[in-house]
């Protein structure tokens, strides 16, 4: 599985990427993280953010590198 980690901005409700390195109707799977200096939050407010992201994000990355 290739990894990609792309910047960019939310422009009226969409995001729109541009000459990825993938072939056309490639299946890939998309998380979006809003920029935050997690560095500069307390722990607490750290988990906070992160209990939003929904499903089990390390079983899904696990369960892709074994298909390989």
């Amino acid at each position: 599985m290739e990894n990609l980690i792309i910047e960019t901005c939310v422009h009226q409700g969409g995001v729109t990427l541009h000459d990825l390195p993938l072939k056309d109707n490639t299946p890939v799977k998309i998380i979006i993280i809003p920029r935050t200096h997690l560095q500069r939050l307390s722990f607490r407010q750290t988990r906070v953010l992160l209990q939003d992201i929904q499903g089990d994000l390390s079983d899904d990355v696990a369960e892709e590198r074994a298909r390989g």
